[in-house]
């Protein structure tokens, strides 16, 4: 630090290398009110120094001011139009001060230049708030294969927009997007199997515009989900979850049209199996109960058969 403060001493506050060295350790070092103030120093000599302006806006960020580390990245695209960071950066403060377009443009930036999960998970949230419902189905996938969960909100309102416009309109557009979310769900659910929000939303999507078959299937993940991702056996808000969850399976069962004895015969063992377990340490519990209500109403309905 010394050869640094003399270099800069020696060249008259005209070598700005000296600074950036000081600044960066003192980043490192978590000193971000001094890292700011070298790299400030820097840039007065030589303000073109895009790095300089992005670790500027780092630290002012660090500090807690947003409004000036929104400044400091739009100089670092100003000067460099291709330097992702600074075009993710952009959207991050963009959209917590929900200005959500230009939040989507620079997030878009951002995915053009760098192939990174996050940036494709981001713009696809904001395309789908902002009704750009195929581009989120596209983002959405993107993400999915760089290997990013899709968080379940973004999949949640392209499934309120798909319902909503099927309908509203019998037109091409409206099929075509409902078969693209439903196929984003399903590679969502297969990629995320225990996130209990993934299969809600495909349930909801079958049950407003699709078909028997497909709600049975995404009633028997949903409970599948609760059973390997919460500790049902034990809490009891858990065991109300689940109870409701297998309610909903056995239902969407017996409304299916040509359901075989022996798929009934084997709902009714897991259900079985699901009132033992829970019997053990929450057996006076309402979700316990309910259970239990629901292996009675499977069992009069085979009886009736």
């Amino acid at each position: 630090s010394q050869h640094h403060e003399m270099a800069w001493k020696l060249s008259k506050g005209t070598y700005p290398r000296a600074k950036l060295s000081l600044g960066a350790k003192a980043m490192t070092a978590g000193r971000w009110e001094e890292a700011r103030g070298f790299l400030q120093e820097a840039l007065h000599v030589k303000p073109h120094l895009t790095e300089a302006w992005y670790c500027c806006g780092v630290c002012a960020l660090k500090l807690d001011k947003e409004s000036e580390a929104l400044a400091d990245f739009r100089r670092v695209v100003s000067f460099d139009a291709d330097h992702y960071q600074g075009w993710a950066s952009l959207g991050n403060l963009f959209a917590r001060s929900n200005q959500k377009r230009e939040a989507l443009f620079a997030y878009r930036e951002a995915c053009r230049l760098r192939d990174q999960g996050s940036f494709w998970q981001n713009a696809a949230y904001l395309s789908a708030e902002l009704g750009f419902h195929e581009e989120a189905v596209f983002r959405c996938t993107r993400a999915i294969q760089l290997g990013e969960p899709v968080h379940p909100g973004t999949v949640g309102l392209l499934s309120q927009a798909v319902a909503k416009n099927s309908k509203a309109s019998d037109g091409t557009g409206s099929r075509r997007l409902l078969s693209k979310v439903r196929d984003l769900l399903k590679l969502c659910c297969k990629c995320e199997p225990h996130q209990r929000q993934h299969w809600a939303n495909a349930l909801y999507i079958e049950r407003q515009c699709g078909t028997k078959g497909e709600a049975v299937r995404c009633t028997r993940g949903h409970l599948e989900a609760i059973q390997q991702s919460t500790n049902w056996k034990s809490n009891s808000a858990a065991l109300d979850d689940l109870s409701e969850a297998a309610a909903q399976f056995v239902e969407a069962q017996l409304e299916l049209e040509g359901a075989s004895p022996e798929e009934l015969r084997a709902t009714a063992r897991l259900i079985q199996q699901l009132v033992h377990e829970a019997t053990e340490k929450l057996a006076a519990s309402p979700g316990c109960e309910a259970l239990r209500m629901i292996q009675s109403r499977l069992r009069r309905h085979m009886d009736d058969d």
